[in-house]
């Protein structure tokens, strides 16, 4: 009896990893135990894994609603499965790492590692809006200091910060960028007031542009609102067009969002809207809801399923991807749920 037992459960193994599909792929988390030597799939059926990591590639290249996972990856000296970018489930594309610089040795052997064997990119945003605030907080504090400080050039500045930004890629091999740009409304800006706004974010562009004319292999994304883009040449070259939707209330927002965007010179057929996993906070009851109560990676997903005339729902992007992890019944449980929404598994 032990004996059939045993063989069931090899085939029922066997069988689950033959017939994988890629909307819920599996993160082989393993339990830790005392004194318990565990054999993850890859070691124990590597022939079966290497089909797994095959279709998984072949997957990512076929037609699907795209993922991108923004992950906080600050913690340099990880305590919990958790914190490594290999746990993040395997059916997601793109992973955004939201601190880019000061890599240490194991995120770089896991970048290549998702990289190489689950065709998953690996990426940062470089953000207008994340150098402005950098600028204003440089001068506030000299000022503090120095009643007589004189502010550097913020076309200047702004020049140097992107260069710098830019050299990251090539330093830790990352697959590309998101160009970060909200921007604002020119209709009330007076003459004086365009010129400048023009002038600043040109140089942002330019820099941008520059890089990835020299990087054309690389890819790039757009993540902001395009509609306040005045060169939108850039945006012709992006993989998507990522729409800055995660501070949104309510599901029905994100077409009015998408529908905003909808200018002249702005690609329409790779929209991906934005939503945030809930915070680890327990008593937060905003972050990542929509009416209160409806978890939004999971409406947002909802939502993206459903046709549009305008334009074209290509995928949903998670911010804060990592929180989702910590969940009792299944680590990544919503961002799954989301993708197999999405991307549901053909029916045999």
């Amino acid at each position: 009896m032990k004996n059939k037992m045993k063989d069931s459960l090899k085939l029922a193994v066997l069988c689950l990893m033959a017939g994988i599909t890629f909307a819920a792929c599996s993160d082989w988390t393993e339990v830790e135990g005392v004194n318990v030597e565990q054999q993850s799939p890859a070691d124990k059926y590597p022939e079966l894994y290497a089909q797994y990591l095959q279709k998984l590639r072949n997957y990512k290249q076929a037609e699907h609603k795209v993922v991108y996972a923004w992950f906080d990856n600050s913690q340099k000296a990880p305590f919990s499965r958790g914190q490594h970018i290999t746990a993040v489930p395997d059916s997601v594309d793109v992973i955004a790492l939201m601190f880019p610089d000061k890599l240490a040795d194991f995120e770089l052997k896991e970048m290549e590692s998702v990289r190489s064997e689950k065709g998953t990119k690996v990426v940062y945003t470089i953000s207008y809006e994340a150098i402005k605030r950098a600028y204003d907080e440089l001068v506030k504090a000299e000022t503090a200091k120095d009643a007589a400080y004189v502010a550097p050039n913020f076309e200047a500045y702004l020049k140097e910060a992107t260069v710098n930004a830019l050299k990251l890629q090539s330093t830790y091999n990352y697959d590309g960028i998101i160009v970060g740009y909200k921007g604002k409304s020119m209709l009330h800006m007076t003459a004086a007031e365009k010129e400048q706004y023009t002038k600043e974010q040109t140089v942002f562009m330019n820099e941008i542009s520059a890089w990835y004319t020299a990087n054309k292999n690389k890819m790039i994304a757009f993540e902001g609102y395009p509609q306040y883009v005045v060169n939108r040449e850039i945006l012709k070259s992006c993989r998507n067009i990522i729409l800055n939707t995660a501070d949104i209330t309510t599901s029905s927002m994100l077409t009015v969002e998408a529908l905003q965007a909808i200018v002249p010179d702005v690609p329409t057929e790779q929209f991906v809207v934005t939503a945030r996993t809930t915070s680890l906070d327990s008593t937060d009851k905003k972050a990542g809801y929509y009416d209160g109560s409806l978890r939004a990676i999971t409406e947002a997903a909802y939502w993206v399923t459903n046709n549009e005339v305008s334009f074209t729902k290509a995928g949903l992007g998670i911010y804060n991807v990592q929180n989702d992890y910590y969940n009792p019944n299944n680590v990544y449980q919503y961002v799954r749920q989301a993708i197999n929404i999405m991307n549901p598994a053909p029916k045999n």
